[in-house]
């Protein structure tokens, strides 16, 4: 929005990026290669992390929506406690998230490793027990 604006930046860092050469065709490659999925309601964790076209989960506990029956008429199924154990999936080639391939690609969960522990030291990361160096108090009304 700053960008389409012509606003300038905040003084305080924040998290957004410029995808406006994006939206007005200048260019068809995104501002950001990694992704940080940071859930939990009144908690800061830290369950997965895309990195181009791979996608790392985290073990964590959480809900999933294959264990009961879909949504209908636009509203969301009912969801089950789960537990998700690490895998790693290849977007490209399995958007659904069926197939762990991080067997096949140790490299490629030892690179988003790598990016996970400076998530968690900018931003923290509850799972781990972390706090991050980064991490501002919520906004209140």
């Amino acid at each position: 929005m700053l960008a389409i604006t012509g606003a300038s930046l905040p003084k305080n860092q924040i998290d957004g990026l410029n995808f406006l050469p994006l939206l007005t065709g200048k260019t068809t490659k995104g501002p950001r290669e990694v992704f940080y999925y940071y859930f939990g309601v009144g908690s800061n964790n830290l369950e997965a992390i895309r990195y181009k076209h791979w996608k790392l989960v985290f073990p964590h506990k959480g809900t999933t929506y294959n264990k009961k029956l879909q949504g209908k008429d636009g509203y969301r199924g009912e969801g089950a406690s789960a537990e998700f154990p690490m895998a790693l999936y290849d977007l490209a080639h399995d958007p659904g998230e069926v197939r762990d391939v991080q067997q096949l690609y140790p490299e490629i969960v030892a690179e988003i490793q790598k990016i996970a522990e400076t998530a968690r030291e900018d931003l923290g990361d509850d799972l781990n027990h972390k706090i991050g160096k980064n991490i501002r108090k919520p906004a209140t009304y």
